[in-house]
């Protein structure tokens, strides 16, 4: 699945989704601008491109240790 069909996922599950991070097994989706952690939010799996629980993931060992911040618009990492 590209990375624009798992931005197109994640938008239409939470519309207000503007920055994403591939946190190693999923893409997390989330609003930059919101004030509260958690709100706005939502992972997608990048092997099944089905959106999951952060929680879940973090069960399922999708989460890696490090971080990387992609472009929203391109999903490349950012520079």
């Amino acid at each position: 699945m590209s990375y624009q069909d798992m931005k197109a996922t994640a938008v239409r599950y939470c519309p207000a989704v503007d920055s994403c991070n591939d946190c190693g097994g999923v893409l997390n989706f989330f609003n930059s601008g919101s004030d509260e952690k958690g709100t706005g939010a939502i992972a997608i799996n990048k092997q099944t491109g089905k959106p999951v629980p952060m929680a879940v993931a973090i069960e399922m060992d999708l989460i890696s240790d490090h971080t990387v911040p992609l472009d929203f618009e391109t999903g490349l990492p950012k520079e």
